[in-house]
């Protein structure tokens, strides 16, 4: 954000800037960055808790699909589509 203000761009009204997950400082940041964010801990522990089953196990393991549903953190680093006429 701070190399589209160096180049005399705004944001949002110029170009819109999202991220994923946190970073460090993003609070601080204005406009408020719009981001989506993991659920880190819930992860690690299916993770953990998956590899222990699987240690468990005497032959090889049946394959699973485990989604976790990221959060959406809108802020006021995007704003709408422009349409050139």
């Amino acid at each position: 954000m701070r190399a589209i203000a160096d180049l005399g761009l705004r944001c949002p009204e110029d170009i819109s800037v999202a991220s994923t997950d946190n970073i460090p400082g993003v609070r601080g940041l204005r406009p408020v960055l719009t981001r989506s964010e993991h659920p880190i801990v819930d992860m690690v522990n299916e993770s953990v808790r998956l590899l222990v089953d699987r240690m468990k196990l005497d032959g090889p393991a049946e394959g699973r699909t485990v989604v976790f549903q990221p959060t959406l953190v809108v802020g006021d680093s995007c704003g709408p589509v422009k349409v050139d006429d």
